[in-house]
């Protein structure tokens, strides 16, 4: 009897075993291909989170060396088969992932970005909206399809984070006027951010679909208060980021673990443009928000963590793309996944959306019919961070 998968959702880094091809035709489509090849090996990088990687056994790199070798098959085609019976399983392809459905069978193509990494920034006016693959709302929305594996810790801190930037946003535009702090005193542990994710998306979505379709963008008003709305979003999300990224800098050089403190120091640091929720209005105290972030901090910031950072890690990596992410040199890695981060990966994605909803012949042009269900809401679907 064969040897079952020994975890639920791995992650398969599977180049070497298949590909999105697109065919020259008058249809819009794409073929998952089976590559040719012999004698492939299947190895495990990392137990913790399920993390394998399937090569030709001639490979011979350091960082292969190391790996554990679960099984060996004679063509490539055997390899896909193996892997085709994993439940939940991720498979990174050459710009894109292949995700299981629910239904066992079927495979659900993810794509990073459906625009190259350098045309994502969109401006109207004094408006700017970053890139997705530079805030932090997306990865509470594609963690758990990608499975990227992070740390339940630091995903309660990102949250934390969407949820107040959100709900401050939200308090702006409200046309009741919603107190701010009314607005901020319903967010508790466990929590919720799929009302917030649900407006971003739809925002997002539609300031992606419109800026395509019109000519002279600031006139439309609904697309600029729609921009503005998510420029507001984007600089509450970053001095967030920024507010907890310095935090963790004083934790980390100085050893420090006055959480309390070093919420209100950093909070109070730039009053006049931007004073985060941590600390009450009227006094220094900290809020309901800033002791909810001292406990989300302490297991983060324990020693062990910032001796061997995998939450702490994922944290800063977050943030700091947040913060600044266009201006990095380099590219930091969020999960352990080869290239999810990386432009070009998201360059290699573009390349193929753009190849298959690109007819190779004008003059027959038909488009395939397909029935597709969203969770996004209805419309035409987003690229995805």
């Amino acid at each position: 009897v064969e040897q079952p998968w020994p975890v639920v959702s791995p992650v398969i880094s599977g180049e070497d075993v298949a590909e999105i091809d697109v065919p020259k035709s008058s249809y819009v489509y794409g073929v998952l291909r089976v590559r040719p090849g012999l004698q492939v090996v299947l190895r495990c990088t990392d137990k913790a989170v399920g993390l394998y990687r399937i090569s030709g056994l001639q490979d011979q790199g350091a960082k292969l060396q190391q790996d554990e070798i679960c099984k060996v098959f004679p063509t490539t085609a055997d390899a896909w088969q193996h892997i085709d019976r994993a439940r939940g399983a991720v498979v990174e392809l050459q710009g894109c992932y292949l995700r299981k459905a629910d239904d066992g069978v079927s495979w659900v193509v993810v794509f990073p970005s459906a625009t190259p990494p350098g045309e994502q920034t969109i401006t109207i006016g004094e408006y700017t909206v970053r890139a997705r693959r530079y805030q932090l709302w997306p990865i509470c929305h594609t963690y758990r399809l990608v499975n990227l594996a992070i740390h339940d810790d630091t995903m309660e801190v990102i949250k934390l984070i969407v949820q107040i930037a959100w709900r401050l946003c939200q308090s702006e535009e409200s046309s009741t006027g919603a107190p701010t702090r009314q607005a901020l005193s319903i967010i508790t542990t466990p929590i919720e951010v799929a009302e917030a994710l649900d407006g971003l998306i739809a925002l997002s979505n539609f300031v992606d679909r419109a800026m395509v379709k019109e000519l002279l963008p600031e006139g439309n008003p609904k697309l600029v208060a729609a921009v503005r709305q998510l420029h507001r979003y984007q600089f509450f999300e970053r001095h967030l980021a920024e507010v907890l990224l310095r935090i963790m800098a004083k934790i980390q050089t100085a050893r420090r673990s006055d959480f309390r403190g070093l919420i209100q120091s950093e909070s109070l640091r730039r009053p006049a443009t931007f004073r985060a929720p941590f600390v009450e209005e009227d006094t220094a105290e900290l809020s309901g928000l800033g002791r909810l972030l001292q406990r989300l901090l302490a297991p983060i910031a324990s020693e062990a963590y910032v001796v061997g950072p995998k939450p702490w890690g994922q944290l800063e990596v977050a943030l700091g793309m947040c913060f600044r992410g266009e201006f990095q040199q380099r590219e930091h890695t969020l999960a352990k996944h080869r290239q999810i981060t990386k432009s070009s990966f998201a360059l290699q994605g573009a390349s193929i959306v753009q190849r298959i909803c690109t007819a190779r012949n004008q003059d027959n042009f038909v488009t395939a019919a397909h029935h597709s269900s969203d969770s996004e809401g209805e419309g035409d679907s987003a690229p995805s961070p």
